[in-house]
């Protein structure tokens, strides 16, 4: 075999060449290290392995208190579950098509038992469409931040602590691939953007990071733009030839009313894309 399958774009690359050559390492050295053998592509290791440390947890809350305006309650739930699963009120949720390529290429290989050779499954062959239960928040977390290209000149990151997509949605998610369009949202618990040093819960679909920051009812400004005393923010990202997401554009509704962008030297801001 002369080609290797990049695991988080999803295409052939020649295996003598700079990208194949770091994938087949990469899977050497962390086989050997008994870690993840998914090969990372895209950002320096320093951005790509960031957690939601008690650093940024910190500077987050500090930040939003120093703005008496602000609720410390960054986003809101979306609310989209139309199964009637457990409320999870910090979620993310990504659209199916976003997660589908970095789903296949994670998914488990027939190991040649009698019984897939039986349903005419060879070894080696992907299994599914299944969920792959290794896709955690931390794990597309991590996917993100290797697979993205920020043009934006702003502190954005994607961070992520502990958690699961339910088994509900992980079936609907198979489903959809088997029955359906393949379209609609997944919701991952714990999973961030970071943007000037404040986490949000987000959602990202149709070229647009949609995140929100709610205004305390109990003062009156200019920022108060109505009655739900949120404001949105987005960011505007395209997908490139190479399978990267490429964010483009930030638009802040009432721009003033945002916190600042953190100092270059700013601990907290050193983790953006």
């Amino acid at each position: 075999m002369n080609k290797i399958t990049n695991p988080v774009t999803g295409r052939k690359v020649s295996v003598y060449g700079k990208t194949g050559r770091q994938i087949v390492n990469n899977y050497l050295n962390e086989q050997q290290e008994g870690g993840d053998v998914t090969a990372h592509m895209g950002s320096r290791a320093s951005r790509r392995t960031h957690r939601l440390t008690r650093e940024i947890q910190e500077s987050s809350g500090r930040i939003l208190g120093d703005d008496s305006s602000v609720e410390v309650v960054a986003a809101a739930a979306h609310e989209h579950d139309q199964m009637g699963l457990a409320v999870r009120p910090n979620v993310s949720s990504i659209a199916l098509d976003i997660i589908k390529p970095v789903a296949h290429n994670l998914r488990e290989r027939a190991r040649g038992t009698r019984a897939e050779r039986d349903e005419g499954i060879k070894k080696n062959d992907l299994m599914g469409p299944v969920y792959p239960v290794i896709l955690d928040s931390a794990k597309l977390a991590e996917v993100l931040q290797s697979n993205t290209i920020n043009k934006t000149k702003d502190q954005i990151t994607f961070l992520s602590g502990e958690g699961s997509p339910s088994n509900g949605e992980q079936n609907a998610y198979e489903e959809a691939l088997r029955f359906g369009d393949g379209s609609g949202l997944m919701d991952y618990p714990n999973l961030k953007l970071l943007f000037r040093g404040v986490l949000y819960d987000f959602m990202m679909r149709d070229g647009k990071i949609v995140f929100q920051i709610e205004k305390s009812p109990n003062v009156h400004s200019r920022c108060q733009t109505r009655g739900s005393r949120r404001l949105d923010g987005v960011i505007r990202f395209t997908k490139s030839k190479q399978g990267k997401i490429v964010l483009n554009k930030v638009e802040l509704e009432r721009q003033t009313c945002w916190p600042k962008k953190l100092a270059s030297t700013h601990p907290v801001a050193k983790v953006s894309l």
